[in-house]
């Protein structure tokens, strides 16, 4: 995925990171993939179970590591849960993202299912399979 923006923050899915004002912060790869799901469906509520599905496909785990993850993006972007600016919390259904996002260009991101593909590999190598890597494998056969 290309570099967006969540509000005054630009998104860069292949580093990992989030950055505003001259300060950047690195976020681990699972907080990124929740980041990145949630920014797919910019204002909608995203279920829990779709996040699960999303970020730990094939592999069972509990409610408290999404909340963590969901804890680690608000530190990250200074959200206050309470307040939000960035995360809301949707009580029983899951989250949504409040802040406007756009694409890195400044032009909305669509909306759109959370990629099925994302899973297999982290941010980085979700970016090489919509770029460059295709064309390599091209090139090479």
């Amino acid at each position: 995925m290309d570099d967006l923006r969540v509000g005054n923050w630009v998104v860069t899915p292949s580093l990992n990171s989030i950055s505003s004002l001259g300060r950047t912060t690195r976020l681990e790869p699972k907080v990124m993939e929740v980041l990145v799901c949630l920014a797919q469906h910019p204002g909608d509520t995203v279920s829990k179970e779709q996040l699960f599905q999303a970020v730990w496909p094939r592999t069972v785990v509990t409610e408290d590591v999404l909340k963590r993850c969901i804890a680690e993006l608000r530190r990250a972007f200074d959200d206050d849960a309470r307040d939000p600016r960035v995360i809301e919390t949707i009580s029983k259904r899951g989250y949504r993202l409040v802040a406007p996002v756009t694409a890195g260009s400044a032009t909305p991101a669509p909306p759109r299912e959370c990629d099925k593909r994302f899973h297999r590999g982290t941010a980085v190598r979700q970016h090489e399979r919509r770029s460059g890597a295709r064309i390599l494998r091209r090139r090479n056969h």
